[in-house]
């Protein structure tokens, strides 16, 4: 890799890496409100928030292929297709969005009942956000593929910009409770997609050419799955225990969420600096030790996080929550620990996708569904005994039940991590998808394709592609 390039590398991935954390920092911002709403709120808002975390999964995964795409269109040709294939998405993502809210409306009872809802109207201003989601991945993507690092940035701190300021306004002005909350998060998603929008409305502009969705879904779904792992680990613990747990009283168990998933989430740009090395590296079919590295600076960094949320548990929560969910800081170490090697298969599954191993990623799903079914059949109803109010004594009488979720989860952590091991030294000394390719986009695909199937550029995709769409709780 010549010096121009490297320096290119660290100047892009270090403004990358600001800007998920200032992102970060304002995505945290929100979670001081639990001081001005009700448990019960504060609860179904991060079961909410949980949802909008999984609908990044498919966002992420448009993200990535379409900035792919972007950066193989090299020709007049491609970039007509590349246009094609923008406008296709956005039309038959919105009408896939309009026929799921078709089925939200019809069964909304089913759906209040199951997620103790209150307000109907956070649950619309939820399932919105996933429209602004959608829009948001084309755009974004192509920011990316456009290697616009600085739009691409500043698109995700808008976001968190626009959530955290509208957020404050409608809880402390306005007196709303988690549906003003949602609101601001579908706004900050929306107003992020159309500044990014803005950066790239040139690509309009292009003239109109047939596209085949048939090829781009091909390469998407392996994409999708991809990013399931991960979001299925950081997200579904909440979902159930909103719904088996008494209604009102999780929100202190939200808190502790969202301290231990903030442990994966700042080790994330790590991943995401080595992710272009190792595209590169088999490009040009040479050897690197970047994974290796990568996974000791994760593991590093991971486990100083723990410790700091193992020592400072109770001031965390006092400074950052409400003071009522200060009994839940016992379980905040379990949770640290637990969810930490969730760091370093993040690594491995950023690995396996800059390899294009994508039957890899695929086969490691079966690891998040098994955990998925462990919860759903192992996490029963809880009911409080009668005349239990005091918060302490509650949350003394759930917290053995926090604990079993909580070691479920670090349970298949192990589990995903040993499979993620083994595969790889199972595979290291395969050639890549990458290795051997033209720099010459294959006109047979969408944009151009390399052997192995996934239409890419010479110049590798930046690593902030893996960055999830700016929907982080």
């Amino acid at each position: 890799v010549s010096e121009e390039s490297k320096s290119s590398f660290f100047r892009q991935s270090g403004w990358m890496m600001i800007a998920t954390f200032v992102t970060g920092v304002l995505m945290w911002a929100v979670h001081p409100l639990s001081k001005f709403i009700a448990p019960a709120e504060y609860g179904l808002m991060g079961t909410m928030l949980r949802f909008i975390v999984l609908m990044t999964i498919p966002a992420a995964a448009i993200q990535i292929t379409v900035a792919r795409h972007t950066s193989a269109a090299i020709t007049s040709d491609e970039k007509k297709r590349l246009a094609a294939e923008a406008r296709t998405i956005l039309k038959l993502g919105t009408i896939v969005w309009m026929l799921g809210g078709g089925w939200v409306a019809i069964r909304q009872d089913w759906v209040i009942a199951t997620w103790q809802v209150a307000n109907p109207a956070i649950i619309w201003a939820t399932y919105a956000s996933g429209l602004a989601l959608l829009w948001w991945a084309v755009f974004i993507g192509i920011l990316q593929g456009r290697q616009n690092f600085l739009w691409f940035g500043w698109a995700q701190m808008i976001s968190g910009i626009g959530r955290v300021g509208v957020a404050w306004l409608v809880v402390i002005a306005l007196k709303m409770q988690a549906t003003g909350i949602m609101s601001a998060a579908f706004f900050g998603i929306a107003v992020s997609a159309l500044t990014a929008g803005w950066q790239v409305r040139d690509i309009f502009s292009e003239e109109r050419v047939k596209f085949s969705i048939a090829p781009w879904v091909k390469e998407f779904v392996p994409l999708a799955l991809a990013g399931t792992t991960v979001q299925i680990f950081m997200s579904v613990d909440q979902m159930v225990v909103n719904s088996r747990f008494p209604e009102g009283k999780i929100g202190a168990y939200t808190a502790a969420v969202t301290l231990a998933n903030a442990l994966v989430t700042f080790t994330i740009p790590i991943a995401l600096v080595m992710f272009p090395k190792i595209v590169r590296s088999d490009r040009l079919s040479t050897k690197s030790n970047i994974l290796p590295m990568t996974l000791l600076t994760t593991l590093a960094v991971g486990a100083f996080g723990a410790i700091c949320l193992t020592v400072m548990a109770p001031l965390a929560i006092k400074l950052g929550f409400n003071a009522r969910f200060g009994p839940i800081a016992p379980l905040v170490p379990w949770f640290a620990w637990c969810i930490l090697p969730l760091a370093l298969n993040n690594v491995f599954i950023s690995h396996f996708i800059a390899r294009g191993q994508f039957k890899v990623t695929s086969a490691l799903v079966l690891v998040a569904l098994g955990y998925l079914f462990t919860l759903i059949n192992t996490v029963k109803p809880v009911v409080l005994p009668e005349n239990m109010v005091d918060p302490i004594e509650v949350t003394a009488f759930l917290m053995p039940h926090f604990q079993s979720v909580v070691k479920t989860l670090g349970l298949f952590n192990l589990i995903l991590l040993a499979a993620a091991s083994i595969v790889y030294y199972a595979t290291r000394n395969n050639e890549s998808s990458l290795a051997g390719t033209s720099e010459s986009p294959d006109s047979s695909s969408p944009v151009g394709s390399a052997s192995g199937g996934a239409p890419i550029a010479f110049e590798p995709p930046d690593a902030s592609l893996l960055i999830p769409p700016a929907a982080s709780p």
